[in-house]
């Protein structure tokens, strides 16, 4: 093989490469967009984009797949920041404030024109308002990142309550999804203590597990849902 041949075969596999990555990149802004629900209008035009040039234009693909996946991450956790500040603003009763009400209302126009990292920014901002007072959930959900293993990972409810709670229902979705689910529990839950669950996902993709959790406390019966972006690294 000549030196010209030597240089084609090494550019052509360089090329080959990034295309395989481009397409890993598409593929997975495809499933964020399918299990976090949101417009996604600039993951969208990135992603046309890129199947245009991968037609005609090869070596210009991978720009727009890394464009499209940035930005449906962004706009990934930007949608989970935002429900989570708006679940804990209406728990709070404080979204029909001005400046909510203004917060909101520019997070839309971010989503709409297609301004990823602008929604996100704001989603934040809406996150600090809510996280100005305190948290009226008397139970905590988060995830042990100790237990990550290949596509699975631990679910802990913590009671933050001085008296027991009582949880009878645990289920846990990715999109329309489900991936656990755990009924007519009536598992006590003392004061301070926790209980743990463990949830498979697939592991090879990116994703969002959505835990939806039914308890009593007293006579109440409350409802709490959370939402956790797991993500593949490319």
């Amino acid at each position: 093989m000549g030196l010209f041949d030597n240089w084609r075969a090494k550019r052509a596999a360089k090329l080959q490469a990034k295309l395989d990555k481009a397409q890993d990149m598409a593929r997975d802004a495809r499933d964020i967009m399918k299990t976090v629900e949101s417009p996604y209008v600039e993951a969208k035009k990135n992603l046309n984009e890129y199947e245009t040039q991968l037609k005609f234009k090869p070596m210009k693909a991978y720009k727009f797949a890394s464009k499209g996946y940035t930005a449906a991450v962004f706009e990934s956790e930007a949608a989970k920041i935002y429900v989570e500040a708006t679940e804990l603003l209406e728990s709070q009763g404080r979204q029909e404030e001005r400046s909510i009400e203004k917060l909101e209302a520019k997070y839309r126009n971010s989503l709409s024109t297609g301004r990823s990292k602008a929604a996100k920014k704001i989603a934040y901002k809406l996150y600090a308002e809510a996280n100005k007072n305190p948290d009226p959930s008397p139970l905590k959900v988060s995830l042990d990142d100790t237990t990550v293993r290949g596509g699975s990972i631990d679910i802990v409810v913590s009671n933050k309550e001085v008296r027991p709670i009582i949880v009878n229902t645990i289920s846990c979705r990715s999109g329309s999804m489900e991936l656990f689910t755990e009924q007519n529990m009536s598992e006590v839950i003392p004061a301070g203590g926790q209980t743990s669950r463990q949830v498979d996902f697939d592991a090879g993709n990116s994703t969002d597990i959505i835990v939806s959790i039914d308890y009593e406390m007293g006579y109440e019966h409350l409802k709490l849902k959370k939402t956790f972006a797991v993500r593949k690294k490319i």
